[in-house]
């Protein structure tokens, strides 16, 4: 663990991949979305149910878009990225955060990256995954 981003090496001793819980994005507390495994990746996950700030009854997240220079404002509460180099992982979950959930997934499938996307509704969250993600899912 390197300050909220997670690395595995190898298995464990019994030969089954680590697992790692992707945390839901509640206001109550934590728990947990989906477990993946990982091995030989990293993880990493972009969000703004942790750091953020409201006003006038407006949520404002800590992620600042460069584009604009302002807070991101869309619908996405987190993204997890899993990538062989962790430090990579936290910049593509940072940088599709930053794009929103249609751009990001958009962004991911080009790049063939394992993205994992968790969306505000006016109903709960709803979840969505590149297939890459899925393959790494079901291995």
């Amino acid at each position: 663990e390197v300050g909220g981003e997670i690395i595995a090496h190898g298995m464990k001793p019994n030969q089954i991949p680590w697992r790692v819980a992707i945390e839901a994005p509640n206001d109550e507390g934590r728990s947990v979305q989906i477990i993946v495994p990982l091995t030989q990746l990293g993880i990493a996950t972009s969000g703004d149910y942790r750091n953020f700030f409201e006003f006038d009854g407006q949520r404002f997240s800590h992620t600042i878009d460069g584009r604009t220079g302002y807070p991101v404002k869309h619908n996405l509460a987190s993204v997890s990225v899993l990538h062989e180099f962790v430090a990579l992982a936290d910049a593509w979950a940072t940088a599709l955060s930053v794009l929103g959930a249609e751009e990001g997934l958009k962004l991911a499938e080009e790049y063939n990256l394992a993205a994992y996307f968790i969306v505000r509704t006016d109903t709960g969250f709803k979840q969505f995954s590149s297939g890459q993600f899925e393959k790494l899912r079901l291995d």
